[in-house]
């Protein structure tokens, strides 16, 4: 567990941080980079990485806020204060996701061809960042035997010390490579396949991972049935499903 990776000048470097910066970094070469196999203006990308991030940052904020309300609504001074933690990466998606149509609708762009571009590299940067809740020891797993299992230290604050876990924090990272390159090596039939096709696989396989994670702080829905993750999860799986009826069609 490695919560802070330096300080500089007084100025400490949390691990989640680096690595959630690094990630979108890395996605957004990667999406200029590839703008031009898909018809689009490099510079337009930027702009919407630039979209993207604040809208991340908003929306994972407001939700875990949302979600954590008990422990703000005493203190609405707390809620801006996202050095101190906290964010809930479905929240930051779903803003995102808002943010990229509103400023295509802007720039008279397509938001499905943009959404499509940067679907390949959004589980990239997801990758990146879910090392750094390994290292924060947040998002972790149930108890497990298995033989690679993640123990935490006596000093950890966040998951429990001394048990044997189940590193979910390293399956999301795996299966999120695999999306990533499945979704870039994949020859695009349709304007928005990308897009849709990310919707029919992270969150299926966020909501098997669920089912593996020990945090109570996910919070439960549903009388208890699924985790909030997990009701995302299958409204965005249903969205996918639309956007694939409807638009498999239409020639690229």
């Amino acid at each position: 567990m490695f919560p802070e990776l330096f300080q500089l000048g007084g100025v400490h470097f949390h691990t989640y941080g680096v690595l959630f910066g690094g990630g979108v970094f890395i996605a957004a070469i990667g999406a200029a980079m590839s703008s031009r196999r898909d018809g689009l203006d490099p510079d337009d990308t930027w702009s919407v990485v630039l979209v993207v991030f604040a809208m991340a940052v908003l929306g994972s904020r407001l939700e875990f806020v949302r979600t954590h309300w008990d422990d703000f609504s005493g203190n609405l001074a707390a809620i801006p204060r996202i050095s101190d933690g906290g964010g809930v990466y479905y929240g930051g998606f779903v803003a995102s996701v808002l943010g990229i149509v509103a400023f295509c609708w802007l720039r008279g762009l397509s938001p499905l061809a943009m959404l499509d571009l940067l679907s390949p590299w959004l589980p990239v940067g997801l990758a990146l960042g879910r090392v750094g809740c390994l290292g924060a020891g947040c998002c972790y797993g149930a108890p497990t035997a298995l033989p690679w299992a993640v123990t935490f230290p006596a000093d950890s604050r966040i998951a429990p010390a001394g048990v044997p876990l189940h590193p979910t924090q390293l399956y999301e990272s795996v299966y999120c490579v695999f999306i990533a390159a499945f979704l870039y090596f994949r020859p695009r039939a349709f304007v928005g396949q990308r897009f849709a096709l990310l919707l029919l696989t992270y969150p299926v396989a966020r909501f098997l991972n669920e089912l593996l994670r020990g945090d109570p702080a996910r919070g439960y829905v549903l009388g208890g049935l699924v985790t909030n993750a997990q009701l995302t999860s299958l409204v965005l799986v249903a969205v996918g499903i639309a956007i694939y009826w409807r638009f498999r069609g239409i020639a690229r």
